[in-house]
């Protein structure tokens, strides 16, 4: 694990979301979008690095399984760790696909989704720190 390139990521993830929500207060939603995905990744790629080595699956592999094996690796249980998988795959393609490629932002849709990256985050962070500790 390189503990520095973990720690720079969470650092950057963390400045991000604050970033993201001002734009979506000013009324940039599709620029909000990408920041807060942006945090969203950046956690999951500390995460995936501290607990199974690497930032990204092996060819073959899902994202969904590769976030859900490293959140079963840092202690979450099976219900947990499958819905904050899915939450990965919500966010990545509600935040990063229809907000921010395809410029279509419904706040009933997508705010929620936006709201629940603070949780993630700070979850992923947790974790990590736990990590170090251990």
């Amino acid at each position: 694990m390189n503990s520095e390139k973990v720690g720079e990521e969470l650092k950057i993830a963390k400045s991000l979301l604050p970033v993201g929500f001002m734009l979506l207060e000013k009324g940039f939603p599709f620029d909000a979008a990408k920041k807060i995905w942006d945090a969203v990744r950046l956690a999951t790629r500390a995460l995936t690095l501290t607990y199974l080595g690497r930032n990204e699956p092996a060819k073959g592999r899902t994202w969904r399984d590769f976030v859900k094996t490293a959140l079963l690796e840092a202690g979450l249980n099976e219900a947990e760790a499958s819905s904050w998988a899915d939450y990965f795959i919500t966010a990545r393609a509600s935040l990063l696909g229809e907000c921010f490629l395809a410029h279509i932002y419904e706040e009933e849709e997508h705010k929620s989704i936006m709201q629940k990256a603070k949780e993630y985050v700070v979850l992923i962070e947790k974790l990590v720190s736990n990590s170090r500790t251990s």
